[in-house]
């Protein structure tokens, strides 16, 4: 539902920009790159317009607790998370 151009790993990423940046920090077992501040850093100012983070809420609650990710969650409470529905209706709202 939005018009994708780019496709990039985080890695590959630094030091590009875009206006949407959608990313997705799925995990369940392990922080993986989460645990490396530097890499957080990239993933987390590469935008200039927003973000949308797409992850696993218990996971966020667990074990990534302590990470950036997981403390911008927990101080952003519960009007952070988005569902489905909310976030199409916020890209149909954009694009218009």
């Amino acid at each position: 539902f939005y018009p994708f151009h780019s496709n990039s790993y985080l890695l590959y990423f630094s030091g590009n920009e875009d206006d949407y940046i959608i990313i997705s920090v799925v995990r369940s077992k392990e922080l993986g790159f989460l645990s490396n501040l530097r890499r957080t850093n990239v993933m987390l100012t590469r935008c200039k317009k927003g973000m949308f983070i797409f992850t696993n809420r218990k996971f966020l609650e667990g074990k990534g607790k302590e990470c950036l990710v997981g403390k911008m969650a927990a101080a952003w409470g519960s009007e952070a998370w988005k569902d489905e529905a909310d976030i199409k209706k916020l890209v149909d709202e954009r694009v218009k």
